[in-house]
């Protein structure tokens, strides 16, 4: 097997395990907070992002506003990170504040964006897992998404 066929392979595992992961209601605790990952070894920090394992989303966090057109590309980078899904977010569904989309050129980059009108202003998270050419998890990151395009 060549390290395309192996990429593939991870992240079509990958992107299942994160569907089923998306199921939940929504990656926030009580009070609007995330939750700390039982794996998490940095805490979250005055802005409202934190990482694990090195791993970390920039830019974050992430506003939209008009001046940007209401769309922010956002990178999952971190020690031998080389693949990155969505394993949880408030960005879905009717009325939600944001939406999201990975990249189909660069598997570590997705797009946060927000339509004026369609999403409700406020403050939603995405939480993202790096993932290395193995397949391996290397730690996740959580992003804050300020959507001020109302």
């Amino acid at each position: 097997m060549n390290l395309r066929s192996i990429a593939a392979y991870a992240v079509s595992i990958l992107l299942l395990s994160a569907c089923a992961s998306v199921q939940q209601s929504s990656p926030s605790a009580p009070g609007g907070m995330p939750p700390q990952s039982p794996r998490s070894n940095q805490p979250l920090n005055a802005s409202g992002c934190y990482g694990t394992f090195g791993v970390e989303a920039v830019p974050c966090p992430v506003r939209l506003r008009k001046s940007d057109g209401g769309s922010v590309t956002v990178s999952i980078t971190g020690p031998q990170v080389v693949f990155a899904a969505i394993i949880g977010s408030d960005c879905a569904g009717p009325g939600s504040v944001c939406n999201v989309q990975g990249s189909t050129s660069n598997p570590t980059q997705f797009r946060i964006w927000a339509v004026k009108g369609s999403n409700a202003c406020g403050t939603a998270w995405v939480v993202f897992v790096g993932i290395s050419a193995t397949g391996t998890e290397i730690g996740t990151a959580t992003v804050k998404v300020i959507n001020k395009l109302c």
